[in-house]
């Protein structure tokens, strides 16, 4: 536990510290040298010995929060065009699966895009089944789909 802590303080600091000399990468193979070259040696090591699942859960709100809001991947960037085109349109979606790939890369895993981005359109449409079922049950709340990608 105090290891993600660490992780997630650590990748929000370093991510504030880049903020003013990063431009928005036009592309993932962009995007990911850019982390490599942003984040400090140390970190990526850190995050690299984490297990896959929980580095990327771990990071939605400290790298991911940074990728989402400074690579602006809620408008119409080089980089969101290329999410669209694999049918992911969220930008929550959008920097998890740019922390998984980095993840993978830092770890020489097989990146599998296409595998992440059915993940994320499965869960969209398992969400509106289930928003779908609730609201035919007159039901007010309902959860979310029991799996991440």
């Amino acid at each position: 536990m105090a290891r993600a802590v660490i992780l997630t303080v650590f990748f929000a600091v370093a991510a504030a510290a880049a903020s003013e000399r990063s431009a928005i990468p036009e592309s993932l193979d962009a995007a990911l040298a850019a982390l490599e070259e942003l984040l400090p040696d140390a970190d990526k090591a850190a995050f690299k010995g984490t297990d896959e699942a929980h580095a990327v859960r771990s990071q939605h709100f400290g790298i991911g929060r940074w990728i989402r809001n400074e690579w602006r991947l809620s408008n119409d960037s080089a980089l969101a065009r290329q999410f669209f085109a694999l049918g992911v349109e969220h930008p929550d979606d959008m920097s998890g699966m740019i922390v998984r790939s980095f993840w993978r890369r830092l770890n020489g895993r097989p990146l599998e895009l296409e595998a992440q981005a059915s993940c994320y359109q499965r869960w969209w449409q398992e969400y509106a089944r289930l928003k779908k079922d609730a609201q035919a049950r007159g039901a007010g709340s309902y959860s979310p789909p029991d799996f991440e990608c």
